[in-house]
């Protein structure tokens, strides 16, 4: 009931793409991806609270009160992986150096990237009527200058002609002064040349809001390749390189589902180290999400 909820929000949420003046690619990045990358985090947060993100393999003395503990100190604490066809080291800094810290927080970083990817489309729509146009507008009349009887298209086109004319009177310079043509020469140098009075400020942002959708895709890897503390960026091209040499598919060191834990239990003045062995289910979703 839970995901059916969620699913007839996005798809609502998906009929909000009602504005007309960005493309496809745009819709791409600040719609589809964003629902995408929604629905994503409701899969890995519900298979985190809603079933057992983690099983632990315990000692046959552990009470069930022993292996509750263990499950929840591994899950929050963080687990290494070393793969099987190899020993565990002795040093703890050795295992540290395959620690996974990430799997906890899938859920938050899949939303952050989310909101990463529908910011360049927040920015758009608060900044670019500052140019003077509503682009939603002239493009709604443009559209409905094509449908119609021919009474109404030259109507529509002589209201979108009178509306664009208004604009540009409006625009014109009324005043034309030394601190003007000042202020004119640094805004030419520092905004490369994209200003109101140019009549090129809405062109140079748009083109701006490009880089920024752009940077955003190049930024994800970066903050993915932080956060896993891999080379994250080099996974693809392993999955892709597996693919195409027919390679059978192993367990990926970035996304493994059996890892270790260590944690100590103190016993009155012993403290005892234990060394269990851990499923973490989640990380098939995870591999997945990640690949796509």
């Amino acid at each position: 009931k839970m995901l059916t909820t969620v699913l007839g929000s996005l798809a609502s949420f998906s009929k909000i793409s009602g504005s007309s003046d960005d493309d496809w690619i745009d819709r791409l990045n600040h719609l589809w991806t964003v629902v995408l990358m929604t629905l994503f985090a409701v899969v890995t947060s519900s298979g985190q609270y809603a079933g057992n993100p983690i099983e632990c393999w315990v000692p046959a003395e552990f009470t069930s009160a022993y292996t509750s503990y263990a499950k929840s100190y591994c899950w929050i604490s963080n687990t290494y992986y070393v793969p099987q066809e190899e020993p565990i080291p002795h040093r703890i800094s050795d295992r540290y150096n395959q620690e996974l810290t990430y799997y906890q927080w899938v859920p938050i970083i899949l939303m952050f990237q989310a909101l990463m990817f529908k910011v360049p489309n927040i920015v758009w729509r608060m900044m670019n009527g500052q140019s003077g146009v509503n682009m939603e507008r002239i493009i709604a009349l443009s559209e409905n200058g094509m449908m119609g009887d021919p009474d109404d298209r030259m109507k529509n086109i002589s209201h979108l002609a009178k509306y664009l004319n208004r604009w540009i009177e409006t625009h014109r310079e009324y005043r034309y002064n030394f601190i003007v043509k000042m202020r004119e020469k640094y805004s030419n140098v520092l905004c490369f040349c994209c200003g109101k009075r140019d009549g090129t400020f809405l062109t140079g942002f748009y083109i701006f809001i490009k880089f920024l959708y752009c940077a955003n895709v190049v930024g994800q890897f970066f903050i993915l390749n932080a956060f896993m503390a891999t080379d994250f960026n080099m996974f693809g091209f392993e999955v892709i390189e597996n693919f195409i040499y027919d390679r059978n598919w192993r367990e990926s060191p970035r996304f493994p589902r059996v890892t270790l834990c260590d944690f100590k239990i103190r016993q009155l003045a012993n403290v005892q180290t234990f060394t269990v062995q851990c499923v973490l289910p989640i990380n098939l979703f995870n591999e997945k999400i990640f690949i796509f």
